[in-house]
């Protein structure tokens, strides 16, 4: 296993073969420039790639007061295009433009352990997000980033 290369390393056939950090999660979408992929980790930060060549895309996603690792990752369309949420063992749920990389309103909060899993689909209201933590809750949420985070996470 690699663990802190510098540069993605990229094998036979344009391949990603090891990137940056220690990898724990993945999620894959359309991007406007083909399929996307989106990895997360250890090094709390979400790194977006091109799925086909591996070359990277746009810059690391981090949040300075993130406090833990990148646990989970789901993605959706959202009115304005590609949308991405990651989750982290210290609770919280973030939601990202997935083209842009920049934050989408404040984190969701409501869990009380790790977020193990994120899942992404479309309701009669738009978007959902459905989210499983460590504390034993399974959580939903909308995606709708002018819903205040106090809103966001529902039992």
């Amino acid at each position: 296993m690699v663990d802190s290369l510098q540069q993605p390393t990229i094998g036979p056939e344009g391949r990603v073969v090891a990137a940056l950090g220690s990898v724990l999660v993945l999620t894959v979408w359309s991007g406007p420039d083909g399929p996307m992929l989106a990895s997360g980790g250890h090094d709390r930060t979400v790194r977006r790639w091109n799925a086909t060549t591996g070359a990277p895309v746009g810059g690391p996603m981090t949040v300075t007061r993130w406090r833990g690792w990148v646990t989970a990752l789901a993605t959706w369309s959202g009115p304005d295009g590609p949308m991405l949420a990651s989750a982290s063992n210290d609770g919280t749920v973030r939601r990202w433009n997935a083209t842009t990389g920049a934050p989408v309103g404040d984190p969701m909060t409501g869990h009380t352990d790790w977020v193990t899993a994120l899942v992404a689909w479309s309701g009669p209201d738009g978007p959902m997000l459905a989210s499983a933590s460590n504390d034993g809750t399974v959580r939903r949420c909308r995606t709708r980033p002018q819903l205040p985070a106090s809103h966001g996470l529902m039992p």
